[in-house]
Order: structure tokens, then C-alpha cells, then sequence
């Protein structure tokens, strides 16, 4: 196939498996401005305890690294929205439902055995999530949409209730055009964010992040971190700057059968938590992004919810 039908194809096929929506970049390392932007970030510490995002920097910035012969990213996104309320929970809205790490890895992968058994030679790797690599970069690349003031890819008319996967591969495929911001003036995430975390110049400060305390964050809570988090009420995670984002009214409850929401997290007490048997735990979590942040920290995380 010629390079546009063959992404014409791709792009197909990718919504035919469940994914939203498909895009294509052209691997290349970052500009100088974005790893520099990068760079800085990471060297006011904005990372936290996430130390790995400090790790195999040069693969982070240059795709070509991370997959020797690649010429093309394909990006897709994957819905989560659930359309409601926030869960009593307090469990942020896409970690009600099944992990979604290797959902998305392996629907890429049979994305490239499609592409194969079209008679198309391909070689890639498929990630969600689990590389280094900066994926909401390389979607806005690839025109899904806008890296928003509250860092995450915003869709026009779609909001950004969504997860990203990408297949870097060493096809040669159409690009798409980069979009532009469209957050104009707004400022509401930014105020609306619990810990502050988000500036519009410098970005994400994780270590005010309530997705970052309750999930990453591996050590006990300082003082300053227990009153951010009883401030946002969440035990894992935090959808704050989505649900005052006006482009999220846009968004499209998820109906994909593999990727239901799950009762049992969605209507849990978090006080349940503290006197909770490890296997309990186990029952609870199996399968989940939950599974992985361990009882103990879901019990520091539960008992920071009590107002200080």
C-alpha cells in the first residue's frame, strides 16, 4: 500500500478495535525547546519521588532511541468517561474501571497483526503509560488535540476523559498537523486544583498533585500533603482539573464491554480500608491500577481524607 492508504487503513482498523481516535507523528527527536522544557522541569524537582522519570532521558526525547528504525508514532486515545457524578469513592473516575495498561498494549498489538496480515511488513512496540515516553506530547503531534494548563491532552469536542497508547513503528505514514491550544483566557483548573500544583508557565508540580501523593508517592505524608488531601476528598487519584474543565461537557459516556465500570470500587467506603485483610485487599484490587499502590498506601491515603 501507498503511504496514505496504508494510514488511511491504520486509522480504520485502530477505531474498528474500540479505539476513539487515531493519529500519526513522524518519529524525530524533540525539539530543542520541549527537551529543554523538559529538562528544566525535572531540574526544579517537579517530580517528586517519580525518579524514573529521570532515567533513560535520551530515549524519553528521541522515540528513535526507544525503537532503533522508527519513522512513525501511531497514537490512539481510548475513552473512560462515565458521564456522572465523581465516585463516593473517591477513586479517580478511569481507576474504577479494569486496568487499562495492557488493554490498550495489546489492542495495538493486534493493530500491528492486522497491518501485517494485510501484507504490510511492520516492526514496533506498543506503550500506554509504560515507557519512556511523553505521550501527550507526541499526541498533540499527532493532531489529537492540546496539551491543556492542566497538562493533560484536551479533543475539541471531545474534552479529556480519555487514556493514550502508542505504536512506534518503522512505517513510513501520512503525519498529521499538530493543533494548537485552545484554552484561550481560561483559568479554571488552574484555580480550581486543591494543591495548587498547576502553573501556567512552568507546569505540573507534582509534589502538589493529589494524583501524584496518592498514587507515586511512596513515603508518609508530610503535614502540608495530608491538608492537600483532605482538601480534595480523594483516595486515589484526582479528576479535579477535568471536572472544571468546560470542554468536558462535551464528553461521551465509555461503552466499551472490556472496560466496564467496576461497582465495588466505584461505591467503596474508604474507611473500610483501615482494618482490611491483605487478601481482602487482593480480591478488591486484582486486575485493577489500584493493585499496584498497595494496601498500606491506600490506608495512608484514607486516613489523610480526615479534614486537619
Amino acid at each position: 500500500m501507498t503511504p496514505d492508504k496504508l494510514t488511511a487503513f491504520i486509522k480504520q482498523e485502530a477505531l474498528n478495535l474500540g479505539f476513539d481516535a487515531c493519529g500519526i507523528a513522524t518519529a524525530a527527536p524533540l525539539p530543542t525547546l520541549e527537551s529543554d522544557r523538559f529538562k528544566a522541569w525535572l531540574a526544579e524537582g517537579f517530580q517528586g519521588e517519580m525518579g524514573y522519570l529521570e532515567r533513560n532521558l535520551s530515549k524519553r526525547l528521541d522515540p528513535q532511541e526507544l525503537v532503533p528504525g522508527a519513522r512513525s508514532l501511531i497514537v490512539v486515545t481510548f475513552n473512560y468517561s462515565n458521564k456522572g457524578q465523581r465516585p463516593p469513592s473517591g477513586i479517580a473516575r478511569y481507576a474504577c474501571r479494569p486496568d487499562y495498561h495492557p488493554l490498550i498494549r495489546n489492542r495495538l498489538y493486534t493493530l500491528m497483526d492486522t497491518i501485517r496480515a494485510a501484507g504490510q511488513p511492520v516492526n514496533g512496540r506498543a506503550f500506554s503509560d509504560s515507557a519512556p515516553l511523553i505521550e501527550r506530547y507526541w499526541a498533540q503531534q499527532a493532531g489529537l488535540g492540546w496539551i491543556g494548563k492542566n497538562r493533560l491532552l484536551i479533543r475539541p469536542g471531545i474534552g479529556s476523559w480519555f487514556l493514550l497508547g502508542v505504536l512506534v513503528t518503522d512505517l513510513t505514514l501520512v503525519p498529521d498537523s499538530p493543533q494548537e491550544s485552545r484554552c484561550g483566557s481560561c483559568r479554571r483548573c488552574l484555580e480550581a486544583c486543591p494543591g495548587q500544583a498547576l502553573d501556567e508557565t512552568k507546569g505540573l508540580d507534582a509534589r502538589r498533585c493529589i494524583s501524584y501523593l496518592t498514587i507515586e508517592k511512596k513515603t508518609p505524608f508530610e503535614a502540608y500533603e495530608r491538608r492537600i488531601c483532605a482538601a480534595g476528598q480523594w483516595l486515589f487519584g484526582c479528576d479535579t482539573c477535568q471536572e472544571v474543565c468546560p470542554w468536558n461537557r462535551f464528553s461521551q459516556p465509555a461503552m466499551d464491554e472490556a472496560f466496564p465500570l467496576l461497582s465495588k470500587l466505584v461505591a467503596l467506603d474508604p474507611t473500610a480500608l483501615k482494618n482490611m485483610e491483605p487478601a481482602a485487599f487482593t480480591s478488591l484490587t486484582a486486575g485493577t491500577a489500584l493493585e499496584r499502590t498497595g494496601l498500606a498506601s491506600l490506608q495512608r491515603n484514607a486516613e489523610a481524607l480526615k479534614k486537619v
